[in-house]
This record gives structure tokens, sequence and C-alpha cells, in this order.
């Protein structure tokens, strides 16, 4: 199994303390993987981290191999990222924004690859197409963010709390939605919520779990 990515003895100090000690990780290709961590112990400061949005006071990431602090950001255009607070503008439909953000990888057509395809009609994105992400409840955004992530179709997808604030039946398209892409795609997600956990693996999901306390990784069994 070829290793995707890396984290390496991470260590991240914020506000005075550190919130990530000694963390290490290490994922392979075509997996599934889970970070379980209550609000506030750095599941998204490790998210950021990962993605090359923060650097680490102390240790690496490799995404391919290639050190995303120190290269050319050649890493950017084979992953989607997934943050928790919405990033599509509010002013323009959730088509604008598609096409608006698929454009900005050289992609004329946002649902021109199969895993947006899918994400667009599983998570019912259709009969919104034409509505203006602004009159959109929480979770319709989130909807909209995560079909958002795919459209340049990465082999990596990073997630932060793709089911926070979304009811049962959305969290159950989710989980429909990672097992799918799991089978040819490397993912990584956190979550907060355990039922939400145990929804997502209620639909046949199996990722490797691990949990983050006192800032690093141990393996939630």
């Amino acid at each position: 199994m070829d290793i995707v990515v890396q984290a390496i003895d991470i260590w991240k100090r914020y506000r005075g303390r550190w919130v990530l000690r000694r963390l290490s990780l290490e994922v392979g290709d075509s997996s599934l993987t889970a970070i379980l961590g209550r609000n506030g112990v750095g599941k998204t400061t490790f998210i950021k981290i990962l993605c090359g949005l923060v650097r680490p006071t102390k240790g690496k990431i490799l995404l391919y191999g290639e050190d995303i602090h120190r290269g050319q950001g050649d890493y950017k255009s084979s992953i989607g990222v997934l943050m928790h607070e919405n990033i599509l503008y509010e002013e323009l439909t959730i088509e604008e924004n598609l096409r608006y953000y698929a454009r900005m990888y050289g992609v004329e057509d946002p649902l021109s690859s199969s895993s947006a395809r899918e994400a667009y009609e599983l998570l019912g994105l259709e009969k919104y197409r034409d509505t203006k992400v602004g009159h959109l409840s929480f979770g319709w955004k989130k909807r909209a963010n995560i079909v958002r992530a795919l459209v340049n179709d990465p082999q990596l997808v990073i997630m932060d709390e793709p089911t926070s604030g979304l009811d049962e039946q959305a969290t159950l398209e989710v989980a429909r939605l990672l097992r799918r892409l799991s089978t040819n795609k490397t993912i990584i997600f956190t979550i907060s919520n355990k039922e939400d956990l145990d929804i997502l693996l209620g639909k046949g999901i199996k990722p490797v779990i691990y949990r983050l306390e006192d800032g690093g990784l141990i393996e939630y069994a």
C-alpha cells in the first residue's frame, strides 16, 4: 500500500500552550481515516496543518513524499479540502460557486468528475442549484461545500467535521458518500460527536479511527 500522508512528530503552540504534541500519523492510498475528539482539542488545527494552511511549530507533513511547507505547492491540485466554516460566496448561487471554484483548477464543468457528480446527486443539491448560498440553511451550505471540495477530482480528501450541524438524514447521506469515495480515494476526516460516528459506522464504512487527546493521536478500539 502506497503512503499518501505522513505527519511526522508534529508540535503546534497556540496562545502560549501546546495544542499538538508529538503527533504522528501515516495514511495509505484508498483508505478512510477518522479523527475523533471533543471540541477544542486541536482537530481543526491539525487539519489546517495537513492542508498547508498553518505551519507546525515543529515537525513536518509529507503528502505523496513532498514536504508541503518546503515544496512548490504541487500537491494542492491533488487534494480537496472541506473546512468547518462555509467558504462559498453567499451572493452567488450554488451552480455559480461550483463553476467559480472549478475554474480555479482549470476545470470547465464542476460536475465532470464522477466523485463531484455523485456527491451532487446523493446530497440532493439539484433542487437548489439556482439558489443563492446566502439563502440556504447551514446544512445545505455544508452539502454544497462538500461538492466544492470534489470539483478537482482530488485523490486526497481532507474534511473537518463533515457531519457537524447536519440532521440524521444528511449524516446518512454523508456516510454513503464517504463509503463510495473511499474505494478509490484517500479520505481523512474529523468528528466530535460519537453519535454521528456510530451512524457512519452503522452504514458500513470501516475507517481507521484515532482519538485526539493531549495533543497526540491514539488508535481507537
